[in-house]
């Protein structure tokens, strides 16, 4: 069963360049959880694919978090979750030098919390 603060959503990329993104949210700004949902790989995998088969192109990751809570507490836990999905891409085999961690202008979500809390993973072709 997922947990609506563990939503993971996925986005379709065109070969015309434009970006494929994929939410993986994990964790809660309240207990202050930065660990990837369990079904983190399944959402991550075509991301993986689209990474391995096009070797110039870079993941940006960006965190962000509800708006309940201390605004900079909420921003250190929404980069540290951004930070388990750069390890987990990592860990997969994407190199260093093709994550770019790119924290937004305003790192509260949109939508209800749940939605609020997550990471966004894009592709720069």
């Amino acid at each position: 069963m997922n947990c609506p603060d563990r939503q993971v959503r996925t986005g379709a990329a065109s070969r015309a360049g434009a970006s494929r993104r994929t939410r993986a949210c994990g964790g809660d700004s309240a207990g202050g959880k930065n660990d990837l949902p369990a079904d983190a790989g399944d959402t991550l995998k075509s991301v993986l694919e689209y990474l391995k088969a096009n070797a110039a192109s870079k993941a940006t990751i960006s965190g962000f978090h509800d708006p309940s809570g201390d605004k900079a507490q909420n921003e250190e836990l929404a980069k540290n979750r951004a930070k388990a999905v750069r390890e987990a891409l990592k860990a997969a085999g994407i190199e260093d030098d093709r994550i770019v961690m790119q924290k937004p202008q305003e790192t509260t979500g949109s939508g209800d919390p749940a939605e609020a809390r997550r990471v966004e993973v894009g592709i720069q072709p």
